[in-house]
């Protein structure tokens, strides 16, 4: 994953350690991540209806 987020660029040597990376994988980031994804999909979805584009 570390190689998505910095890509093209290799990901910081001490990242997880140093740079907070492994404040990611907390259950409450986890926990908050998740509720922000399923409400921006919600948003989307009535974007999507109000502009016409009927996509979800």
């Amino acid at each position: 994953m570390l190689g998505r987020v910095f890509a093209p660029d290799a990901a910081p040597e001490h990242f997880s350690t140093r740079g907070g990376g492994l404040l990611g994988i907390r259950p409450g980031s986890f926990i908050h991540a998740f509720r922000e994804l399923a409400q921006a999909k919600a948003g989307i979805g009535r974007t999507c209806l109000r502009l016409g584009l009927g996509i979800f």
